[in-house]
């Protein structure tokens, strides 16, 4: 906001500087234009050209008249000087004056004509035709200023040529500024536009970032709360059934079974080993999300790794009548690897899998070398993943039914930790849709050969 309101105020600056020099020069122009176009009438130029024209004017009369004219008389002559004199008073007069007087001040034209004026006004008045000796006498007096006065005439054109050429000259500058300013004012505006729309550009993902923050916050608050359901629903029954099975023992008739109490202290300890597991994964879940855990590696057969992830889902598979079938090519897949974490994401994986499977199903597990990694199918015939929460499959506290209601147990954060264990072995781990139904977890990791597999994660 401060940005653009500094943009503001220089645009506002620049606009009433760019008036205001405009404005000057305007007056500036516009009083030297004033100036010159007084100097074609009324003007020193006008004046002294029209002396010397009405001077000309009355030589010319005064030799026609000597010589006997019929056409000129006394009273032309007469007009003719009267002409003369008023054209000397308006060179006294007003701005014309005062340039002739400051000019004249050597020449002195004005005033040898305002002598003469004054010393042959008595005969020129007095004239009488056949006078020829008065007008040759007038005329050969005034005949001598004309080369003064023409002088006079050079020196007001080139004033006036002077002023003229100021006058331009004040013009280009003026325009020269104007455009300059003009230029200043559409770059500013250009300016506020860039600012306006890089401004606007801001706010725009200042608001996506506000809106995207404000989903991760829901996204997050839904997740804490789906999550804290799950943990309250996966708690529950094996608490449930190691508290039930305690409190039997306290029956006298149970006690005195020795086959039932062995039944019940095995329900309490399968109990207690499935919390045992949700309470490990809990604390490999801050693990995993840090990425600061060390591995152990070692030179290991994949295949027994896979194999003694078997165990972890007996009880499982027998529950639900679920059988695992093997495809494994004839290839020695040695690893470099850290064996109980591996052995815990196949745990994770292949519990998923059964977990997911219809009842008196099986799950297939294929081994098969793809260049120089092994690459481990896991598919099931379950459900499946719809293809829109693939991805989402592993992230954290993430399942694609995330209801207190739903059939099948879990925190969602199997495929989480599945995934951070092959990435910390160099391979990764995807799932896709199966044909016919169900869903293929794809694992490939790095045979022993070509692995560069570091000590700590």
């Amino acid at each position: 906001m401060m940005r653009l309101y500094t943009a503001r105020q220089l645009f506002v600056v620049i606009v009433l500087i760019g008036l205001v020099v405009s404005l000057a020069y305007f007056q500036l122009v516009r009083s030297e234009l004033t100036q010159a176009q007084a100097n074609y009438r009324g003007g020193p130029l006008w004046l002294a050209s029209q002396l010397q024209f009405e001077l000309h004017r009355m030589t010319e009369t005064l030799a026609l008249f000597a010589l006997g004219d019929t056409g000129v008389t006394p009273d032309t002559v007469n007009r003719q000087f009267d002409i003369l004199w008023s054209r000397w008073d308006l060179s006294q007069s007003g701005s014309s004056g005062a340039w002739f007087l400051g000019v004249d001040a050597e020449l002195n034209v004005l005033g040898r004509l305002e002598l003469l004026l004054l010393e042959h006004e008595v005969a020129i008045v007095g004239i009488t035709r056949g006078d020829a000796e008065t007008a040759l006498i007038v005329h050969d007096a005034f005949s001598e200023l004309k080369p003064d006065l023409r002088a006079l005439s050079v020196e007001a054109l080139n004033s006036v040529t002077q002023v003229e050429a100021s006058v331009r000259e004040s013009i280009v500058t003026g325009s020269n500024i104007i455009q300059i300013t003009s230029y200043c004012i559409v770059g500013v505006s250009v300016l506020i536009c860039v600012i306006f729309y890089l401004d606007s550009r801001g706010q725009a993902k200042r608001a996506r970032e506000k809106t995207a923050l404000l989903k991760q916050a829901q996204t997050g608050y839904k997740a804490k709360s789906e999550f804290i359901a799950t943990l309250n629903h996966e708690f529950k029954t094996p608490l449930t059934t190691t508290m039930s099975s305690i409190s039997l023992l306290k029956v006298p008739a149970v006690r005195e079974d020795p086959e039932k109490v062995e039944r019940i202290v095995e329900l309490a300890v399968t109990g207690c080993h499935r919390l045992k597991r949700m309470i490990d994964r809990l604390f490999d879940l801050e693990i995993f999300e840090s990425g600061n855990f060390a591995l152990s590696p070692d030179n290991i057969d994949l295949i027994d790794v896979i194999h003694a992830s078997y165990a972890h889902c007996q009880e499982l598979m027998t529950e639900k009548s679920i059988s695992i079938d093997e495809q494994i090519e004839d290839v020695n897949f040695q690893v470099f690897g850290d064996t109980q974490r591996l052995k815990q994401l196949f745990e994770e994986v292949i519990e998923n899998a059964i977990k997911f499977s219809t009842k008196q199903n099986k799950v297939e597990i294929d081994v098969s070398q793809v260049g120089t990694d092994a690459l481990i199918k896991i598919k099931d015939r379950g459900q499946g993943i719809p293809i829109a929460f693939q991805e989402a499959a592993f992230e954290r506290f993430t399942q694609a039914d995330s209801s207190d209601k739903r059939y099948h147990g879990g925190t969602g954060n199997g495929l989480f930790i599945a995934k951070k264990i092959a990435e910390a072995h160099e391979g990764r781990i995807w799932v896709k849709a199966r044909d016919g139904g169900g869903t293929i977890i794809c694992i490939r990791l790095p045979l022993l050969a070509h692995t560069k597999l570091a000590m700590t994660v």
